[in-house]
């Protein structure tokens, strides 16, 4: 881990909660892969956390917007959660963005 970089200092810093910063454990060999590992966690995050709010904005509800991201989607060829599980937040969000914005149900 580079040094002073720790869930909690990270959370500090970001003004998040420690318990929601993950830190990936990586080699002192790899400082830029550690420092790349927390940003694309901390990015995962941030996507992950506006496509829940959009979700229960645009169905009213946080139980509607799972079902939704638990049931089989033809557009996206899966289920939406799938996209999260597998590190394609970005993906999933930009998505259900463009469906917002055409004023479609994602």
């Amino acid at each position: 881990m580079i040094a002073g970089f720790n869930a909690k200092n990270v959370g500090v810093f970001l003004k998040k909660n420690a318990k929601n910063v993950r830190i990936v454990g990586l080699k002192r060999s790899e400082p830029l892969s550690e420092l790349d590992n927390v940003i694309n966690d901390l990015a995962e995050y941030n996507y992950r956390k506006e496509i829940s709010t959009l979700l229960v904005k645009f169905f009213g509800s946080s139980k509607k917007a799972i079902e939704w991201l638990e049931t089989e989607n033809p557009l996206l060829g899966n289920k939406p959660i799938e996209y999260t599980k597998s590190g394609r937040s970005e993906k999933l969000l930009k998505f259900i963005q463009a469906m917002l914005k055409e004023n479609k149900r994602p």
